[in-house]
């Protein structure tokens, strides 16, 4: 019996699109902000050990700015939480704003950011 041949040209432009990668990150300034277009975001592997002894991980996403250059923005816990939060998915349009660091009750500095979507 012959093997029926299958088109696997979207699967190629599939893997092709997975491959391109980001010829920047984005390491704002106090003041800084970025907007864009969400086109990837992954959860890579972190140092150290969450509450409940999971290894912890963070989000890192990948933005498509107006020109269609691709930007990572690496998030900390503040920037993942908000986007957690917003319910953000690839494809969506963002803003993000970086007040700088201030610091926390324990005398901890942490970056603070602002996030607008057109999610809300």
């Amino acid at each position: 019996m012959a093997k029926e041949k299958r088109d696997l040209s979207k699967l190629l432009a599939a893997a092709k699109a997975d491959s391109e990668r980001a010829s920047k990150v984005w390491k704002p300034a106090p003041g800084d902000s970025i907007a864009g277009t969400v086109s990837k975001m992954r959860y890579l592997p972190g140092k150290g050990l969450s509450d409940d002894g999971k290894k912890i991980k963070y989000l890192s996403v990948t933005l498509a700015d107006q020109n269609g250059e691709l930007i990572v923005v690496p998030c900390g816990m503040i920037l993942q939480d908000l986007f957690e939060e917003k319910g953000i998915m690839p494809g969506d349009d963002v803003a993000i704003f970086y007040k700088g660091k201030e610091p926390t009750g324990s005398g901890q500095k942490v970056g603070i950011y602002s996030l607008a979507t057109n999610r809300e």
